[in-house]
């Protein structure tokens, strides 16, 4: 439903509008009408509407500086100036700050109802950009935080220390169906002798690993990437129940055969890629 107000000094024309409003369109509702520019200007703090039919010429403030007013405020509302003259200078300066059109006395029904039905036309697409806006900016915040959520996710499967409910909200929050999965684990070995650059070293080789893994699992199979434990990279794979055969390790090492090949291919490392038993109590 999309509101309206009404701006004019005289009763008769605002009772008009009012009834041509009713009568022609169901999902408009003429929320207020205003006897001057300055009582426009108020009720439309108050009452919020869409869209205002404002007449030039009022006492006090007029039409063109209510609007200009109005609109440095609500730079989204839609006004409609009502005019007795087609006078290009009003016209014009209403045209100039914002305006959407302009209605002449006395108006025509047909062209009251053209104009508010392309203002409307307008309102519905500024109303989807702001949702596509709304849910793009709701899907950047999400793709910063999954990746967080899913390493939580996999500790609390490792760990065991989380509790039911709260595995129930990551996995909720990720919008994704786990019923049962298995853990892989992928290792590029390393060097213990403590020295300094053996430890550079080795973060190096596994950050290296790990792009590789990240860059082709998820192509393979879903899976989710955990926090690295030590130098080990762990992944968890997702299953579903009836998957749980022989079926599945046969693929599981396929998985693990592929990518221990492409970590070689790109890096020319060799690592060592571990599976663990399927786990099905989520």
């Amino acid at each position: 439903m999309y509101k309206l107000l009404i701006a004019d000094d005289e009763a008769l024309a605002r009772y008009a509008f009012h009834t041509l409003i009713s009568k022609n369109f169901n999902n408009i509702e003429v929320v207020g009408e205003a006897e001057s520019g300055r009582q426009a200007i108020e009720l439309n703090r108050k009452l919020q509407p869409d869209i205002i039919i404002m007449d030039i010429k009022m006492p006090g403030i007029n039409g063109i500086d209510a609007s200009r007013e109005i609109l440095s405020e609500f730079s989204d509302r839609k006004i409609l100036i009502l005019t007795a003259y087609d006078n290009f200078n009003y016209v014009q300066q209403a045209l100039d700050i914002g305006v959407k059109g302009y209605l002449v006395k006395p108006v025509k029904k047909e062209e009251v109802i053209e104009k508010i039905n392309k203002v409307l036309q307008e309102i519905s697409e500024d109303r989807e950009k702001i949702k596509l806006r709304a849910e793009s900016e709701i899907e950047d915040k999400i793709s910063v935080i999954k990746p967080f959520i899913q390493k939580e996710l996999v500790s609390a499967f490792i760990t065991g220390t989380v509790d039911a409910d709260e595995i129930k909200g990551y996995i909720n929050f990720l919008q994704d169906k786990i019923e049962a999965g298995y853990f892989m684990l992928i290792s590029p070995g390393q060097n213990d002798s403590g020295h300094i650059n053996d430890s550079i070293r080795n973060t190096i080789y596994r950050d290296k690993v790990y792009d590789v893994a990240v860059k082709f699992l998820p192509k393979m199979k879903r899976c989710i990437f955990g926090n690295t434990v030590g130098n080990n990279i762990v992944v968890f794979f997702p299953v579903e129940k009836a998957d749980l055969s022989n079926n599945l390790v046969k693929e599981s090492l396929e998985i693990a055969r592929e990518i221990k090949r492409r970590i070689k291919i790109i890096t020319r490392l060799d690592v060592a890629v571990g599976i663990g038993n399927s786990y099905f109590e989520i």
